[in-house]
């Protein structure tokens, strides 16, 4: 129908496209994944304490920019464990440039169902995210103060 405004424009042809080449194929995966060896994974992690006795739990601390997926990330490691969906740690849906996390928290997963207190070995701590200004998002002392335990759970 708009045949006549595109020969007006680009007279007879169209315009030449630019072609983008493919990439080329790896001769080899980069990585091998073992798909089938989830049960073997799963009660490896089940089963794992940390080498010294006098250390409960493996201390895992997310840090990183605002919207990076920190909180996601815990809800999937959550959601594996459990086999369930579950949303231990809140997490924004929309994209900001502000933390939607505002206190240091400490996720722990519990073992199996009902009234079982037996706990994962890894525990993994959230806090803000890293926010431009030096008056917004987490504080690189409080990193370090995480890094060492020595924040209070709750600290906002």
């Amino acid at each position: 129908m708009f045949g006549w405004i595109k020969r007006i424009l680009w007279g007879n042809s169209p315009p030449k496209e630019e072609q983008t080449p493919e990439p080329p194929l790896l001769d080899e995966p980069w990585r091998e994944l073992r798909w089938r060896d989830r049960q073997r994974d799963l009660q490896y992690v089940q089963e794992y304490k940390p080498a010294r006795e006098d250390i409960r739990y493996l201390r895992v601390l997310l840090y990183g920019p605002v919207g990076a997926g920190k909180s996601s990330f815990i809800n999937s490691v959550s959601n594996v464990l459990r086999e369930r969906i579950t949303i231990p740690a809140l997490a924004s849906a929309t994209t900001s440039d502000k933390s939607f996390t505002k206190q240091y928290d400490t996720h722990k997963f519990a073992k199996g169902r009902g009234s079982s207190k037996t706990f994962y070995s890894v525990v993994f701590n959230d806090i803000m995210g890293l926010e431009d200004g030096s008056n917004n998002g987490v504080h690189a002392n409080d990193i370090k103060l995480a890094l060492e335990g020595r924040i209070k759970e709750g600290h906002k």
